[in-house]
């Protein structure tokens, strides 16, 4: 396990700056960082699955065309 405090903050702000730079509002902000949320919990609920799942999880992160738009 990678104890860095600072690289994953370095990065989140680049990630949060670059999609400002690219015009997008708060809201589709907000929603790009959801669905990587949804992919962490994905990943940790893979490794982990909770007891009487056998079969890996899968997520649909679904967005009509118009919501992903700028």
């Amino acid at each position: 396990m990678n104890d860095d405090v600072r690289g994953p903050r370095i990065a989140a702000r680049t990630f949060f700056q670059q999609l400002r730079a690219q015009g997008y509002n708060s809201t589709q902000i907000l929603r790009e960082i959801s669905d990587l949320i949804g992919l962490v919990t994905l990943s940790i609920q893979e490794k982990n699955p909770p007891p009487g799942v056998s079969e890996p999880l899968e997520l649909a992160l679904v967005r009509p065309a118009a919501l992903t738009d700028k």
